[in-house]
């Protein structure tokens, strides 16, 4: 319970300097307090009922044997659905495809056997993710609603209660109610997490297995290296959206150079049907065509616009390599390092 109250404080606090970093601890003592005090009465109460501690003090098993069944799920998933080539009707095909696994394609399971093995296993997870997320509720929920209700004290409760009617009294629990729910949302990660997990898993189980990938993504709470990762990106997420807007700026003069003076090596000829499809046509399908092949063509831009590029002998195309060089440099090169540079900062 210290290392998780330590470690909260750690990923949260503010480092601009020793002074805030100082005034950011004392201003969490309180809550520091107020967790050990609660989770002293859990472990009181967990003391005194045996049966309950069994749940409550092996979340770490339940938790290891989610990741463990979602892993083979997910396996599973992977080696169970194909294409089957002897079945010649379209639609017959995609219901197989989607709706017809087959464990790992062994001809000793049917259908139905590999479907009651996904159901198996996913309530299984259910079961194991279910004490888990009751673990967290009963953890953190006391806090939440002390944090939501207690900032009045005795005295100003019973002033208020003869002040206010009975429909004042009601929308002022409400509004309370509310604020409980927005802080387990927005502050209890691990409390929303663990419910969206249950809920993928009965999703997987009525629904498609298809859902159980959701849960690969426990992956980043069992390894906090992981979750370093994507805070660094997460971050900076100002400066990266900045970068952004900025590389659309970009994107979009140079589509206006491309509108106006190589329409013509936008146009994509299908050699098999012959007709030719003009990727420039407007502004805006121009732009969507400069933004979508960038990333996708070696070279950027450049390189799907090689493609359809007629060449004339004897002809040097200066425009072409000018705008082709200096698309590469500013949004595949430059942009991509401003924002690598960003998450290497943080």
């Amino acid at each position: 319970s210290e290392m998780c109250i330590r470690d909260s404080f750690i990923e949260t606090v503010d480092r601009s300097n020793l002074q805030v970093k100082i005034k950011g601890l004392m201003k969490e003592v309180g809550h520091f307090s107020t967790v050990s005090k609660h989770e002293e009465k859990l472990h009181l109460f967990f003391a005194r009922n045996k049966i309950l501690s069994i749940f409550a003090e092996r979340v770490k098993l339940w938790q290891n044997i989610c990741f463990i069944i979602n892993i083979y799920l997910n396996i599973m998933v992977l080696g169970s659905f194909h294409d089957p080539p002897v079945i010649e009707d379209k639609e017959a095909r995609i219901e197989h495809r989607i709706w017809g696994p087959k464990l790992f394609q062994s001809p000793n399971y049917s259908f139905q056997q590999t479907h009651d093995l996904f159901d198996i296993l996913g309530y299984i997870l259910s079961a194991c993710a279910t004490f888990v997320v009751l673990f967290y509720i009963v953890k953190k929920l006391p806090l939440v609603i002390q944090k939501a209700w207690g900032n009045e004290d005795d005295s100003n409760k019973s002033k208020t209660k003869k002040k206010k009617g009975i429909i004042l009294r009601a929308l002022n629990y409400l509004l309370k109610v509310i604020k409980c729910i927005w802080v387990l949302v927005t502050q209890q990660f691990d409390v929303l997490y663990y419910t969206a997990y249950v809920a993928m898993a009965f999703a997987a189980i009525f629904y498609h297995p298809f859902f159980y990938c959701f849960h690969l993504t426990e992956i980043l709470i069992k390894y906090p290296t992981l979750k370093n990762i994507i805070q660094s990106v997460y971050q900076p997420r100002k400066a990266l959206f900045l970068t952004f807007i900025l590389y659309i700026i970009i994107s979009y003069v140079f589509t206006l150079f491309a509108y106006n003076f190589f329409q013509d090596d936008f146009t994509v000829e299908d050699e098999d049907t012959n007709t030719k499809t003009d990727m420039c046509q407007s502004i805006w399908i121009c732009f969507l065509s400069t933004f979508d092949f960038t990333f996708k063509y070696a070279g950027g831009l450049g390189g799907f616009l090689d493609e359809n590029l007629k060449i004339e002998k004897d002809k040097v195309q200066f425009g072409r390599i000018f705008f082709d060089q200096l698309f590469n440099l500013l949004l595949v090169i430059i942009m991509v390092q401003i924002a690598v540079s960003y998450t290497h900062l943080t």
